[in-house]
């Protein structure tokens, strides 16, 4: 199919198309109702390695450097998290706490920031800021110590969580307009779907992609028209007056030295517009003084 194809699809079917969009829209509407508040408080750490020189402030600097992504798996680790349901009296597991708590690293920093979310925003900074200082606790304890004895890794934090006032989730117009976009384009390909299974003949274009066979004129239906008339004579300046003349016309140039003295009009069911067509190409031919006999016939089979 070719892009100007797909365009006649979305204008034809747009309504099919905005329906479903609509109702996704909707569905998104419901869910997003349903899901229950959360928040998120987040707390910042950061990391630094003891030296007393500056070639040691260097090499300190670039090990924590090298050790932030251990942090970060440390941070939701049971040897983290585990003290923290307790400290905090948690009616939870580290297993399912852990789903809660996000460590991430700006880049080309040693500053570790520690995210917690829990539907109660007290409770989400107390986690954040639990974790942050058992975190601490158990780097120094994870680093080799210094010749005196100091713990060679220090964390200090830089901002404590502090208790959300608006709720990090769900988030409204993200929720909307996923929904809106995912009605769209599964709208778009249930029309194109439709598309493609729909065997039926309904344009001039459904008939050139069929046969090879010329279209040599094409007469709209129009619903203000009695059932049979005579167009060309009721109507002889209307749209379908002028397009019978177009057909009439072609017919007399199809084959000039070998012109066609029958024409058979048929259709595939009743009331496709058999009579209508035979009456009014019968009058134009007539007017082009032509001596024309209708025939109303049917073909009966056993």
């Amino acid at each position: 199919m070719e892009v100007r194809e797909y365009l006649d699809i979305l204008r034809r079917r747009w309504l099919s198309i905005a329906i479903v969009a609509l109702t996704a829209l909707a569905l998104a509407s419901l869910v997003t109702l349903a899901l229950p508040e959360k928040y998120t408080a987040t707390t910042r750490i950061f990391f630094a390695v003891a030296g007393e020189s500056v070639t040691e402030l260097e090499q300190g600097s670039s090990f924590a450097e090298k050790q932030m992504a251990s942090y970060v798996e440390v941070a939701t680790s049971p040897l983290v998290l585990g003290p923290v349901v307790e400290r905090l009296a948690l009616p939870t597991t580290t297993t399912k706490l852990e789903k809660s708590v996000e460590a991430t690293v700006p880049p080309d920093t040693v500053i570790l920031e520690i995210a917690a979310t829990d539907r109660d925003p007290q409770r989400a900074a107390a986690i954040a800021n639990a974790v942050g200082a058992e975190l601490g606790n158990v780097a120094g304890n994870l680093s080799p110590s210094r010749e005196d004895g100091s713990e060679a890794v220090r964390a200090t934090t830089l901002a404590v969580a502090q208790v959300p006032v608006t709720a990090s989730s769900p988030n409204i117009l993200r929720n909307l307009g996923g929904g809106l976009i995912f009605g769209l384009v599964l709208g778009i390909g249930i029309a194109v779907l439709r598309q493609l299974l729909d065997t039926k003949v309904r344009r001039a274009q459904d008939v050139r992609a069929i046969t090879d066979s010329p279209i040599l004129g094409v007469v709209a239906f129009d619903q203000k028209v009695p059932r049979h008339p005579v167009i060309l004579r009721d109507e002889p300046l209307a749209a379908a007056s002028e397009a019978v003349r177009s057909l009439r016309t072609n017919l007399q140039f199809i084959d000039v030295t070998n012109r066609p003295k029958s024409i058979v009009i048929t259709s595939s069911i009743p009331g496709e517009g058999k009579s209508t067509m035979a009456i009014n190409l019968a009058a134009s031919l007539a007017d082009t003084g032509a001596r024309v006999i209708l025939v109303d016939a049917y073909v009966l089979s056993d």
